[in-house]
């Protein structure tokens, strides 16, 4: 037996000496094999010992069609043929198909490297190991293969047919592997069936080809790291119910990626899975993922609607960021963490639900969110809303900041300057930073916070800045209007459980929306609860007088003579408050110049201020 060592170096040496010529130089080969009429191959003796092996070195068939056999017979030793070597059939020009057999273990550089004409690869062997993964791999230039076709539980090697021109690949029944690069770069590719019995497709496996519609069978358990990265043609993918995750940019680049079906048993999607899928619209997660990793959606510019399952742990930084068209993020009550930016710079996004069970809030997680006008921070986990985490989100309406909050960060809600009330549920104010409110106006707005704490915020480091604070009932929430906020407000009294509607200036306070009249009231909050005090115009009619003072005639046409003479200043107003005429020290007035109908006197005295209706007729 000889042992030759054929590195790429020797192999470039002898091309000259193979290329066009029936036979081997003596002493590269330990035997040759004649048996078939028109067939010559040689052979290197791997095993003299049982059990027997041979590595096939080189050759021809005058047929074209290279079958490799299972075994030969040398010298009375049947060897099983287990290896083809570096260069063995390089540039055979008369070879149009290979059929390798099951037992092929190693397959060298260059083995049917830069073959003119071979076109189709019947490929038998169960478990090649041995397979280069440089350049150099055993198709390398063979620019006329097509088509491949894989017998059943055969494994694809790393590499297979990598940067390859095969356009057809048939995997006839199950294998339980796809190598990793096994098709990569390989554009020409533009369909495959994979068979149910696969389990693991390597990474890069497909990267780069041109398949343009992808069906994952559920026996896959493992779809490894940018198995399908750019593959810029595929529009469609469906993964089946497969128990697996889906790995680290397995999709990234898709840009033709439209619509992906997740089947019931994906565990989690990896970094980048779909990152840059710029034509994906809509991507709805099974109950089964409980992470979804860092950039996973980062930069799908036409999503519009993910849909999460009810299972969901954790939403990776950046996972959906720059997803411009994306309307709602509806975070699940199982949710414990959103990541940093994980929705930053989606433009589009309207409406934010953030589960009872989240506790962190990343830095930048909604930043620069303009359009979202509706956000919702429920349960009583959330702990840390991060740096930035609202940041420019202009549309925001009010804050309602849970109890549980321990700590929130610098530039945390910066430039939501459409804010018009915010609302801390937490006894203890939870710790903030001097540009936490930067820019909202938070000097202005009001500020409501738990009952009995108003001591707490108005001496905390930076809630001090808030100039309006009001102490409420946070439990629940509580909503106080007036009709008119011109006409009046309403106010609450924690320590009584009263609401008090408060009338301006020439405006007085009529009824509450429910009917109620008393004012103040008592109220019991159980559950969000809103109240509207109706305000009118003008003094109320029905006051009484606070002094003995009258005036007659009434209804007048023009003088009035009041009972007492010591009156110091009448102002009449009309119905809707304005003032008409104002007398001084005068107790009989000429009112004709006034157009005729009803008024308001407001009469004073040393003793008081009697307020009485008047009708004009002249």
């Amino acid at each position: 037996m000889k042992s030759i060592s054929r590195n790429i170096a020797i192999v470039c040496l002898l091309f000259a000496s193979l290329v066009g010529r029936a036979q081997m130089p003596e002493g590269f080969y330990d035997f040759m094999d004649s048996t078939a009429p028109g067939r010559i191959m040689y052979y290197d003796i791997v095993s003299n010992v049982a059990p027997y092996t041979a590595q096939l070195c080189g050759g021809i068939d005058s047929t074209g069609h290279l079958v490799v056999p299972d075994t030969v017979v040398y010298d009375s030793t049947v060897y099983k043929v287990v290896a083809i070597a570096d260069a063995a059939f390089y540039q055979k020009d008369m070879l149009f198909s290979v059929t390798l057999p099951k037992g092929i273990t190693s397959i060298g550089i260059l083995a049917f490297g830069s073959c003119p004409n071979l076109t189709t690869v019947y490929w038998n062997a169960r478990n090649v190991t041995s397979y280069p993964s440089s350049n150099y791999h055993p198709f390398y230039n063979s620019m006329a293969l097509r088509n491949v076709v894989f017998a059943d539980s055969v494994l694809i090697p790393d590499h297979a047919f990598e940067s390859s021109y095969i356009t057809s690949v048939a995997i006839e029944g199950s294998t339980a592997r796809i190598g990793n690069y096994a098709f990569a770069n390989t554009s020409s590719l533009e369909a495959i069936t994979l068979p149910e019995g696969i389990e693991h497709i390597g990474h890069h496996a497909f990267e780069n080809t041109g398949l343009s519609s992808l069906t994952i069978p559920g026996s896959v358990v493992v779809i490894d790291s940018c198995a399908f990265y750019q593959c810029g043609k595929l529009a469609t993918a469906t993964i089946a119910n497969a128990a697996c995750s889906i790995g680290e940019a397995a999709f990234m680049g898709c840009s033709s990626l439209k619509n992906i079906s997740l089947g019931n048993s994906i565990t989690a999607i990896n970094k980048s899975a779909f990152a840059l899928c710029s034509a994906l619209e809509e991507i709805v997660l099974p109950n089964s993922v409980a992470n979804i990793g860092d950039f996973a959606f980062s930069h799908c510019d036409t999503l519009s609607s993910a849909t999460f399952g009810q299972s969901l742990i954790s939403i990776g930084n950046y996972a959906f960021s720059n997803c411009r068209n994306l309307a709602k993020a509806l975070i699940p009550n199982s949710t414990l963490a959103i990541g940093n930016w994980a929705f930053g710079y989606c433009s589009s996004l309207d409406s934010v639900v953030v589960g009872i069970s989240v506790e962190t809030i990343g830095d930048g997680a909604f930043a620069e969110c303009q359009r979202l006008d509706s956000l919702v921070l429920g349960g009583h986990s959330l702990k840390h809303i991060g740096e930035h985490a609202f940041a420019n989100c202009s549309s925001i309406p009010e804050i309602s900041l849970p109890s549980s909050v321990q700590t929130i960060g610098a530039w945390a809600f910066m430039g939501c300057s459409a804010i018009k009330h915010i609302t801390s549920k937490a006894q203890t104010p939870p710790a903030i930073d001097s540009t936490t409110w930067a820019w909202t106006s938070s000097v202005r707005v009001p500020l409501y916070i738990p009952c009995g704490s108003l001591e707490a915020y108005t001496t905390a480091d930076f809630w001090a800045y808030f100039a309006n604070i009001e102490e409420r009932p946070v439990e629940y929430k509580l909503t106080l209007l007036a009709n008119n906020s011109a006409y009046g407000k309403v106010v609450y009294n924690c320590a009584s459980s009263q609401i008090e509607a408060i009338p301006a200036e020439y405006r007085h306070f009529v009824r509450w929306t429910d009917g109620v009249v008393d004012n103040p009231r008592t109220i019991n909050i159980s559950s969000d609860t809103a109240f509207t005090a109706i305000f009118e115009i003008g003094l109320p009619i029905e006051r009484p007088e606070e002094i003995d003072l009258h005036f007659y005639p009434n209804p007048t046409s023009g003088i009035i003579t009041f009972s007492r003479t010591d009156i110091k200043r009448v102002e009449v107003m009309d119905i809707m408050g304005r003032t008409v005429a104002v007398f001084e020290h005068k107790y009989i007035l000429d009112l004709s110049g006034i157009k005729p109908g009803t008024y308001i006197l407001r009469a004073t005295t040393a003793e008081g201020t009697a307020i009485m209706k008047c009708m004009v007729n002249n």
